[in-house]
């Protein structure tokens, strides 16, 4: 495993297989995410870290290079006392084609194959091989997303 991010965690050194639905019942597959570049916000909807969702929401997008990378939030809702709730907005709120794409996970099982705290939010990084290049815990901001694309190269 590859040791990266602001506070040293080990994430798979290779991006897990997984396959989940957008909040609109499209299914989504890892392998067919990865294959320009994969910026993954692991996260649930959990009162204390919205702030995080919300800053990364905000900075990544307008940062994300039009290369073809992806940039997915992976919700777990198995975190959330709300479940019911999120999924609701969630439904309501998500607009397919729009960035990013909100995958949803009921049962936190990929959250935990990547091996995140499910009380934080962090960003993992992944190149067009499924290699971790880069991880983040911290506080979200326009410089830290410009450094996050940029660790996808070009």
């Amino acid at each position: 495993m590859l040791l990266v991010a602001s506070t040293a965690h080990a994430y798979p050194a290779q991006i897990p297989t997984f396959s989940l639905q957008d909040p609109l019942g499209k299914s989504w597959s890892s392998s067919g995410l990865i294959s320009n570049g994969l910026v993954i916000v692991l996260t649930a909807p959990i009162l204390h870290d919205s702030g995080a969702q919300k800053g990364w929401d905000k900075y990544l997008p307008p940062a994300m290079p039009k290369d073809g990378q992806k940039l997915v939030f992976l919700e777990n809702l198995s975190a959330s006392d709300w479940k019911g709730t999120a999924l609701k907005d969630m439904h309501k709120d998500y607009t397919a084609g729009t960035v990013p794409i909100l995958l949803v996970d009921k049962t936190g099982n990929v959250a935990k194959s990547f091996g995140a705290n499910p009380k934080n939010t962090v960003v993992l990084v992944y190149d067009k091989k499924g290699k971790l290049v880069y991880s983040f815990t911290g506080a979200p901001s326009a410089a830290t997303a410009t450094t996050i694309w940029g660790k996808l190269g070009k």
